[in-house]
């Protein structure tokens, strides 16, 4: 994410709280945040992608849990995808594809791959989300 200049950027660039009990938390705000777009942060220093789906948001690290291939997203409208595909991602290792909260659809893919992972999150007032405690 690329802050704005002036006092915009300082409200919408991620903030994180490096000390005392939330240490490694990070705040989000998602009010710019189109629904079926991805924002990728930076999170303990690994890349993770933020999806806003029409039902809600998703947190989890693009990458898929037996080669570590990188998932990329595959919008509702895009060309070639099931009936009825509402917006999630894909893999290019294995053909997996993961619903828009990160569950990989049955029958795609290697059996042996899980869903997509994330750190605890939560949603707080104002449309931010906090990464790094529970709810």
């Amino acid at each position: 994410m690329v802050p704005l200049a002036g006092f915009l950027g300082d409200t919408l660039a991620p903030t994180r709280d490096a000390d005392g009990p939330g240490k490694g938390m990070m705040t989000i705000p998602l009010a710019d945040l189109a629904p079926d777009t991805v924002r990728e942060v930076r999170w303990r220093g690994r890349p993770l992608w933020i999806y806003r789906g029409h039902a809600g948001v998703a947190v989890f690290h693009p990458f898929e849990s037996v080669r570590g291939c990188k998932v990329y997203h595959l919008p509702a409208t895009a060309p070639g995808t099931p009936d009825g595909w509402s917006g999630g991602f894909g893999e290019p290792c294995f053909g997996a594809l993961f619903d828009a909260a990160g569950t990989r659809v049955p029958g795609t893919g290697d059996a042996r791959q899980g869903d997509l992972e994330g750190p605890p999150h939560h949603m707080d007032a104002g449309d931010r989300l906090v990464v790094g405690a529970p709810s």
